[in-house]
């Protein structure tokens, strides 16, 4: 399954999310453009850049998926990455230029993993946890 969006370099970071269930393998494929309103322009290469998309700060242990830069970039999930996983598990999209660098944040939000069979999953009940997942 590949999931599929796009940023623009001239916008701040977007929120973007999206839903897998768990054990699932899938891609996560970005494409950045130069400005919001290139409407049929190519996207930016991003040749000499290293992306990384980091999951779930609050959730132990946190998982982290970097690729290459290029015209688009995929992050590969394998079902190791998201079988004992469940609920809404934030995550960020980061840039580094490997000359300078420079970070750029390019998109946030929350990766939804659908597990059924995950036991001790948040609940309405779980204060203070509302709303987080968890990575197992």
């Amino acid at each position: 399954m590949d999931i599929s969006f796009s940023v623009a370099m001239d916008q701040p970071a977007e929120r973007r999310d999206f839903e897998v269930a768990a054990g699932d393998d899938f891609r996560v494929l970005l494409s950045v453009y130069a400005q919001d309103v290139d409407d049929g322009s190519l996207p930016v290469d991003l040749t000499g850049k290293t992306l990384t998309l980091k999951v779930a700060e609050c959730a132990y242990p946190p998982l982290t998926v970097s690729a290459a830069g290029a015209a688009q970039t995929s992050f590969v999930f394998v079902p190791g990455n998201t079988k004992d996983a469940c609920g809404r598990l934030p995550y960020t999209i980061k840039m580094t230029d490997n000359v300078n660098g420079k970070v750029t944040t390019l998109a946030f939000g929350a990766m939804v993993v659908r597990n059924p069979d995950a036991r001790g999953c948040p609940s309405g009940s779980d204060y203070g946890w509302r709303g987080y997942g968890r990575l197992v």
